[in-house]
Formats: structure tokens, C-alpha cells, sequence
């Protein structure tokens, strides 16, 4: 499946989702990149081969991280990122993650 991971979260009220203020005044939007990224390099293995599952992780994260287009994922890359974003961000974050990880057909 093709994900755009350059895509903004959008609130209940199709604003973006604010991650930091870089200057007062100025914020940057969250984008779904960042937050699949930062999941996969957050979360910690929980049992097996913490050093494989690591680098799984980093490899997935790298290649979110660097695409400037949509990139195609398998399903099972799609469900770690899933798992990993579950564990790491807010309800609001999760929900509207998903809701672009998944979109309706």
C-alpha cells in the first residue's frame, strides 16, 4: 500500500496539528512522518532479538523519514508503524495517524 508520510495531521476542526513553536508566533505542522519516526525510533523492543527488532525499526524509520513521495509499504510494516504510534502518542495523535495510515476504500 502507497502512504504519503509528507501529510499533516489535521484536527477535529481540519486544522493542522501544531507539533513545537519554532519562534513565538510560528509553529510547525505534525507531520506523519515525524510521528512514524519518531515511534519507531522511541519504542522499545519488548522480548526477542532486541537488536534485530532495532534495526528493523531504524531501517523503517529512514525510509519514512527520507521519502519525499508516497512510499509503498508492506502490510506488515504498515501494522508496526501502527503498533509502535499506539504506544508512543496521544489518543488525538494515534486516531488521526491511523485514519491516514488506513483511509477508507
Amino acid at each position: 500500500m502507497k502512504i504519503d508520510f509528507n501529510q499533516a495531521l489535521e484536527d477535529f476542526d481540519g486544522k493542522p496539528v501544531v507539533f513545537a513553536a519554532q519562534k513565538e508566533g510560528e509553529a510547525t505542522p505534525l507531520l506523519l512522518k515525524r510521528v512514524a519516526t519518531e515511534a519507531l525510533l522511541n519504542a522499545a523492543p519488548e522480548m526477542g532479538d532486541q537488536a534485530r527488532v532495532k534495526i528493523a525499526h531504524f531501517e523503517l524509520a529512514r525510509r519514512v523519514h527520507t521519502s519525499t513521495d508516497s512510499i509503498d509499504l508492506r502490510a506488515e510494516d504498515i501494522a508496526l508503524i501502527k503498533d509502535v504510534v499506539s504506544k508512543y502518542w496521544s489518543t488525538l495523535v494515534v486516531g488521526l495517524a491511523f485514519e491516514l495510515l488506513d483511509p477508507p476504500s
